[in-house]
């Protein structure tokens, strides 16, 4: 019902505009930016961005974070929701997720916001997990560790390490052992288990399976929460008939924009005055010796069009200087820090690749037989893992990429599923999906429910051939390249990836922003 009651609040307060307006507000410790109660002074939901450097979006109650995100200074982050209750007789105020600075992403209760109070589980980047009961914040209670290998590990655990009996399970050699944990840290050797020992077992497996059936329920109701939260203010920030999103805000939208196209950070051109924003405006009035006041203005605005023109002026001089031109466009996507995946025929013929910020690109290998090349590109932190399994018939699917790049000129997110485990003429290396696809989307990834990689996009059936040549139109039947194929290429030639999968599902909004974010436009230039 809360959930309910919640959205009706939002989208309630949403429309109306008498009383509710989308602002920015400057307080004592940071800068709201969000829909504002002006009768009763109060925070309805958006984003704070605090001095500390600590940032805050979600829904507020009575000016308190109800639910949404944290992201601090230190890179650590959370979402979160408050409820109370009691699990494991112990009282918890809030519920989520807690992503610390080694990345262990910990799912659990608090007795306030990111104190761990009873039961937690955490996934590790190595993909293996770890289930363990807390008191604030101090670990004391049941553990549970299990490796990707398959091994396990049960005990009791009490601030430093495990305690007494412990149950190890040897996954590759089948049995299980127990060994002893002393107070003082050290271990016994390996012992056979008795009855005792696997009826303590099977109670801490049954408690901890309890426990995870619970947590899961919980966070999969919070991320629908979260998610509905997020549908509701882009319906409110993306609706063209709204009468509150005034001048102002698309001005500093407009700002943001020119601010990005000229190499400065405002944050996501969402029309919201922050601090990066702010901030971005100070540095180009610093570097072009103006009045330093960071904020937006219809002169401010000509300035950065002056700018941004002056800009493209010299690019084009220095870049096109050897009389090459844009002869094609692909897709790619990185892999890794620092390299791209793409295939051979969209680089095949190039005298020079660059991506959309016209940085050059290098090849590093080509794989012309299985149509696909590997590139080395800018640094970055947004890149793709590959699963850890082959495509699935019948599995979910989603593509990005750069399609008919002269004329959308921007990315492309499509969805469908695995029709076919073999591609056109019986071929083993391909497999057939229905996310919908078009010339351009050449080289792009396709990502399974977990976003990791399944496949590399390689072609489609050609509609009008298939019209002339057979009499009927071809739908949906698009080619990829299976990921063993482009695991082995990096493995030959001794470069990274990752290859497991996420434990959660994700959902199609968080599925399309990590294709994007590792998304790469490969522009072809010649003669």
């Amino acid at each position: 019902m809360k959930y309910l009651l919640i959205n009706f609040f939002l989208i309630s307060a949403v429309f109306a505009e008498e009383v509710f307006y989308f602002d920015e507000r400057t307080f004592d410790n940071g800068i709201f930016t969000g829909l504002y109660d002006e009768r009763r002074d109060q925070h309805i939901w958006g984003k704070i961005e605090y001095d500390s450097g600590d940032t805050f979006e979600g829904v507020f109650d009575n000016n308190i974070d109800y639910m949404g995100s944290y992201n601090f200074k230190d890179g650590t982050s959370g979402l979160f929701i408050r409820e109370s209750g009691i699990k494991n007789s112990l009282s918890y105020s809030a519920f989520g997720q807690y992503t610390n600075a080694e990345g262990n992403e910990c799912h659990g209760y608090f007795s306030k916001p990111f104190t761990f109070n009873g039961y937690m589980f955490c996934e590790k980047p190595d993909d293996s997990t770890v289930e363990l009961f807390y008191k604030d914040n101090t670990p004391e209670g049941y553990y549970k560790y299990f490796d990707i290998s398959g091994d396990k590990l049960y005990g009791y655990y009490q601030i430093d390490g495990l305690q007494g009996d412990a149950y190890y399970y040897f996954a590759a050699e089948g049995y299980w052992r127990k060994y002893y944990y002393s107070y003082s840290g050290d271990i016994s050797d390996a012992k056979m288990m008795n009855k005792n020992d696997y009826d303590r077992l099977n109670m801490i497996e049954s408690l901890m399976k309890e426990n995870f059936d619970d947590l899961e329920i919980k966070w999969n109701s919070l991320l629908a929460r979260w998610n509905s939260y997020n549908e509701t203010v882009a319906l409110y920030t993306d609706s063209s008939t709204n009468k509150s999103k005034s001048a102002r805000s698309k001005l500093i939208q407009s700002t943001q924009e020119l601010l990005i196209e000229l190499g400065f950070a405002p944050g996501s051109p969402d029309g919201l005055m922050g601090a990066k924003t702010s901030s971005a405006i100070k540095a180009f009035q610093l570097m072009n010796d103006l009045d330093v006041d960071g904020k937006v203005s219809e002169e401010l605005l000509i300035l950065l069009q002056v700018a941004l023109q002056a800009s493209k002026k010299n690019n084009a001089s220095e870049k096109y200087s050897n009389s090459i031109e844009l002869i094609g466009t692909g897709s790619g996507f990185y892999i890794n820090e620092n390299n791209i995946v793409t295939n051979f025929h969209v680089i095949e013929g190039c005298k020079q690749l660059n991506n959309s910020d016209e940085e050059i690109l290098k090849v590093l290998v080509v794989d012309e037989k299985n149509d696909l090349a590997i590139l080395k590109g800018p640094s970055t932190e947004n890149y793709l893992n590959i699963s850890p399994t082959s495509p699935e018939l019948g599995e979910e699917v989603y593509v990005s990429g750069f399609p008919l790049f002269d004329t959308l000129k921007g990315i492309n997110f499509t969805s469908g599923n695995v029709s076919a485990l073999r591609g056109l003429g019986q071929d083993t290396t391909q497999f057939q999906f229905t996310a919908p696809v078009q010339p351009g989307n050449s080289g792009g990834p396709i990502v399974n429910s977990f976003g990791s990689i399944i496949g590399v996009v390689v072609s489609m059936l050609d509609s009008k051939e298939t019209l002339e040549q057979g009499g009927f139109v071809a739908q949906n039947a698009n080619f990829g390249i299976k990921n063993s194929l482009l695991k082995n290429l990096l493995e030959d030639n001794n470069l990274t990836y990752k290859s497991y999968e996420s434990f959660w599902l994700k959902t199609q909004r968080e599925l399309a922003s990590i294709s994007s974010e590792s998304s790469v436009l490969i522009k072809c230039y010649g003669n």
